[in-house]
């Protein structure tokens, strides 16, 4: 059977949706998460922490890194910050991040990730989810 044409990203419609990611083991870590094949707008972020805490201090952000970067540790570190910090704990249901207003815009080409700090405790013992939604269309 022979392929079919791929569609670009100018012939699909604006999107809104809710996307989430899901960490059951020791990959809570700075990772990149989307990458932005067109701009998209994040309004929301929520995270929700399951089991053993991971130490009183520990914390999740969003994190933009620019377009032509190879997300890695140092520069989602020193990443254009999309939300604030996000305080994790043990059995917390949805805890919902501030959306950096002025920051929230992922533009083509760049890579959406998380920046994650163990605190007093370790990353490898949280389990959970977190839950972004975004949009492609701006108002």
């Amino acid at each position: 059977m022979p392929g079919e044409s791929i569609n670009l990203v100018s012939d699909y419609p604006d999107e809104f949706t809710t996307v989430t990611h899901v960490v059951h083991d020791a990959s809570l870590a700075n990772f990149p998460w989307l990458y932005a094949d067109r701009p998209f707008v994040i309004d929301s972020v929520n995270v929700c922490a399951m089991g053993t805490a991971v130490g009183g201090t520990a914390t999740l952000q969003l994190i933009e890194v620019v377009s032509g970067t190879i997300p890695t540790s140092g520069n989602i570190d020193s990443g254009t910050t999309v939300s604030s910090a996000i305080s994790i704990a043990a059995n917390t249901a949805a805890t919902a991040g501030t959306i950096t207003t002025t920051a929230n815009t992922i533009a083509t080409g760049s890579w959406l990730c998380v920046k994650a700090a163990a605190g007093g405790g370790t990353l490898g013992n949280f389990r959970g989810a977190i839950q972004i939604r975004m949009r492609t269309r701006q108002k």
